[in-house]
């Protein structure tokens, strides 16, 4: 069986729908509610039962597939038979006997037909005929690069399937053996979208998946012979192990990168790294070191990005976490240094284009000069730099977000600031702006 015809009939009948899948899932609600049924579906869940990765269901959602579809659940979640009998459709409360490769009525954005026919576009050029193409490598490269420049700016949850499923399609190519002297760059795929499902499963709280990513991107990096890219990954392990309070285990990551670094490209993003886990680990003197050995790099690191998106490594990144070391080592002068070092990734952000600065960067900035304020004694300072941040929707609380909030309440529990009533205004603000994470505010499956 050709490895990209559909896995299962549902996969069968929505990829020869013209809607997209969360119109499919709107379908299905608006069916739920005409049935009386107690019943949802998510796009991620509904990708699940197309893959044929679950067989089964609650007994009210099967009821909702077949009205919906036409076909018993388990033969929707089965490979589909040769031929597709005619099947009811329903759509806007109406049932409509439809052939599968008929037009259905469309109300779909014009965004969401940009959306679909460059999906299609994408996988024609990926897998057009039966050899592996130059074609349908650049194809796969300009995917990974639009994932990682849109990691910047969307929720990660919204783009954990797409990275998934291209990293699936990426191993399937592998599985079949295609030409040696293609394996280095189906490789190196596989390692940088590993490195994306690492980030994305760190900031939705997920640590042990995020390890089991980083630790294949890894694998993939060294099958692939790539030093550089195994210097990136050792970068993004270092992150990983430090939001799960791991700041030894972090820091050997980032000394460990360096020895693969040959080409000084990450560098600066690993020596950084090595100096806020070893300020946050107390180990103060090797973290001032690694800091001016940071500042020594920083004059070489290239302005022009030579990685798409969240692979390449920003000045204004390093200076926000050079703020977080000065403020972990503490005393009042490198409180001071900790706003200037906040201040200038602010305006590094700033000065970036949309597309380059990402929608999470400046609250990182934001929130670590608000704490060296605090750390300060500025309350009005810190609080007029929290309220940007303090509106930040819930599916961009990432576990940096939160983490880096954390110390902002851990400041306002100094006893100078127990009776000021701005730093119960942000108390308060700040209690029911964690009550709400990225990690909480997951879509739920309905099986």
């Amino acid at each position: 069986m050709d490895r990209f015809a559909p896995r299962t009939l549902l996969e069968q009948l929505i990829g020869h729908s013209d809607r997209t899948i969360e119109e499919h899932c709107q379908d299905f609600d608006a069916c739920a509610r005409r049935l009386g049924e107690r019943a949802t579906l998510s796009p991620r869940q509904l990708g699940r039962w197309m893959a044929g990765e679950i067989r089964t269901a609650r007994p009210s959602a099967r009821r909702v597939a077949r009205r919906l579809w036409g076909h018993d659940f388990a033969a929707l979640t089965q490979p589909p038979p040769e031929t597709t009998a005619v099947v009811p459709v329903h759509v806007d409360g109406r049932d409509r006997s439809e052939h599968r490769n008929e037009t259905p009525p469309l109300d779909a954005t014009l965004q969401e037909e940009f959306d679909m026919a460059t999906e299609e576009s994408a996988r024609f050029a990926r897998y057009a005929g039966t050899e592996l193409t130059s074609t349908a490598l650049e194809q796969i490269d300009a995917d990974i690069r639009q994932l990682a420049v849109e990691y910047l700016h969307r929720p990660p949850y919204v783009l954990f399937q797409s990275e998934a499923a291209l990293r699936r399609e990426v191993f399937a190519i592998i599985d079949r053996h295609p030409r040696p002297e293609h394996l280095p760059d189906l490789y190196r795929f596989a390692a940088m979208l590993s490195a994306l499902l690492a980030l994305s499963s760190r900031d939705l709280a997920q640590h042990y998946a995020a390890e089991s990513h980083a630790r294949t991107a890894y694998l993939c990096a060294d099958m692939a012979g790539d030093a550089a890219l195994r210097a990136l990954v050792r970068w993004f392990q270092s992150s990983i192990a430090f939001w799960r309070g791991d700041y030894r285990a972090a820091a050997e990551f980032a000394i460990d990168g360096q020895r693969h670094d040959t080409t000084g490209r990450h560098r600066l993003p690993l020596l950084i790294h090595e100096a806020r886990d070893q300020a946050a680990a107390g180990r103060f003197d090797e973290a001032d070191d690694a800091l001016t050995r940071a500042a020594d790099a920083r004059e070489h690191h290239p302005d022009t990005p030579a990685e798409p998106g969240t692979f390449h490594y920003r000045l204004g990144e390093a200076e926000y976490m050079a703020s977080e070391v000065r403020l972990d080592i503490g005393g009042t002068e490198n409180y001071r240094q900790a706003v200037l070092h906040a201040e200038e990734a602010r305006r590094l952000f700033e000065a970036a284009p949309d597309t380059d600065q990402g929608i999470r960067f400046p609250c990182y900035a934001r929130l670590d000069q608000a704490a060296a304020h605090l750390a300060l004694g500025d309350l009005d300072a810190a609080h007029a730099q929290l309220q940007p941040v303090l509106t930040l929707p819930a599916e961009h609380r990432t576990v940096p977000i939160m983490g880096l909030l954390d110390k902002i309440t851990t400041a306002l529990a100094d006893p100078r600031y127990a009776t000021a009533r701005t730093a119960t205004e942000l108390r308060e603000q700040i209690d029911v702006f964690g009550a709400y994470p990225a990690a909480r505010n997951l879509p739920e499956l309905s099986t």
